[in-house]
């Protein structure tokens, strides 16, 4: 009798519960070529993506230094270890981590006749440890995203602190993947899926926010769009989901059916022969789909990292000029400034000149037209109504640009700046 697999006390759950929810996924445990091939593409993607980002970052500082262009603040940069790090750090390291976690995934997939390689054991959990790593910089994006969208102030309040809870998870979950009591090699990978979907999903849906609060997805050409096509990088990241779905659909449906079975039906019928079921499976699909929506998504994390570097950099002030020497003053009292009016002050201050204009405009017209022999019936009344209902319509519509107003004001929301002339 063929022994039964050892469970562990803490992935069986996941195990359990996607068959109990009837999830069609079953790790290939022999000849799985079509995932080991496709996750050393993701490996390859992930690591070009970190590389053309950062040569575009150092050749963006070397073109503003040309420009005269001098770095804020001094040119100091920050020390690695303060908080929060830049948008171009976290995203570098999630695409890092991402690139070693599928480079350690292709040779995991490599089972030739069910049998595993040498070493075995300790590469699949180390591959857990790079996936652990790769949980935590998804919620650092995640949090980073929100403080420079300027979407919720309270979280951005408690940035560190929702950091350090990032960090909890991720080292629970490598914890967990190391002990063999706790975790085994056949229920790691729904374990891994179950905890890396909460920050893939909201990332996904903060991308989504600042897509339509800011009517991203109504905008045409953009000579600013890094993914080199019509539309704003944001839309174009929203739109990686697509793919994300897609490949999660092999996920749920299993390799007997849906997307998985059409492509092992469709690279059979290119090829010839017909591929073995464990040769084109639900992984191989998923990784496939998710390495164009990595594409997207990448791209959008290099148009960011250049906006943020962007707005580090200023104009070089030009050196004082030099003047006589004047005769000394007496020094002044500092005067009382007045309050600056904020934009909402100057919008409602309008809607109200505007009634006021409207109201006198339809009085001189009826006044006209009574003195011609004709009369409209205008009655102060009516006019009145029509000018509030008029500056109410008008300012329903300031409502909905409000909250992209008050975001400019949180500290560190820059991408609102970059954002806004798309909103107006």
């Amino acid at each position: 009798m063929a022994s039964q697999p050892s469970v562990g006390a803490v992935c069986r759950h996941t195990f359990n519960s996607a068959a109990t929810i009837g999830i069609g996924f079953a790790s290939c445990d022999r000849d799985c070529v079509g995932a080991a091939v496709t996750d050393f593409m993701l490996a390859f993607h992930a690591l070009y993506s970190v590389r053309r980002t950062l040569k575009e970052l150092a050749a963006q500082r070397k073109q503003f230094r040309l420009e005269g262009r001098e770095p804020r603040g001094g040119g100091r940069r920050r020390p690695f270890s303060s908080r929060p790090w830049s948008f171009a750090t976290v995203a570098c390291g999630l695409m890092f981590a991402n690139g070693i976690w599928c480079s350690f995934g292709s040779l995991y997939w490599l089972q030739p006749g069910g049998r595993k390689i040498y070493g075995f054991e300790v590469l699949w959990r180390l591959n857990a440890q790079c996936q652990a790593a790769l949980l935590y910089f998804s919620y650092l994006i995640c949090l980073t995203l929100v403080r420079i969208g300027g979407l919720c102030p309270p979280i951005t309040r408690h940035e560190r602190t929702l950091a350090r809870v990032a960090l909890f998870h991720a080292v629970v979950f490598g914890l967990i993947c190391l002990l063999p009591s706790a975790c085994q090699q056949h229920e790691y990978v729904l374990w891994g899926g179950a905890n890396i979907m909460p920050p893939f999903l909201s990332q996904w849906y903060i991308i989504t926010t600042l897509n339509r609060r800011h009517a991203l997805h109504k905008e045409g050409g953009h000579p600013q769009n890094a993914c080199g096509g019509r539309y704003h990088p944001v839309h174009i990241a929203t739109l990686s989901g697509i793919f994300f779905w897609v490949g999660n659909s092999g996920i749920i449906v299993g390799r007997d059916g849906g997307v998985a079975k059409w492509m092992r039906d469709g690279i059979s019928y290119l090829l010839g022969y017909t591929i073995a079921r464990e040769g084109w499976e639900e992984m191989a699909t998923f990784h496939l789909f998710g390495m164009f929506g990595n594409d997207w998504l990448f791209r959008f994390y290099e148009w960011v990292a250049l906006k943020e570097a962007e707005s580090h950099y200023q104009a070089r002030a030009p050196p004082p000029a030099s003047s006589p020497a004047s005769p000394q003053h007496p020094p002044q009292w500092p005067q009382d400034e007045p309050e600056p009016l904020t934009l909402r002050h100057m919008q409602l201050r309008g809607l109200e000149l505007l009634g006021e204009v409207r109201h006198s405009a339809r009085a001189a017209k009826d006044l006209l037209l009574e003195k011609c022999g004709t009369s409209s019936e205008y009655t102060p009344t009516e006019a009145g109504t029509e000018s509030s209902v008029s500056s109410d319509d008008e300012a329903e519509q300031l409502e909905k640009r409000e909250e992209v107003s008050s975001a400019a004001l949180a500290p560190g929301a820059w991408l609102v700046a970059v954002l806004r002339p798309h909103s107006e």
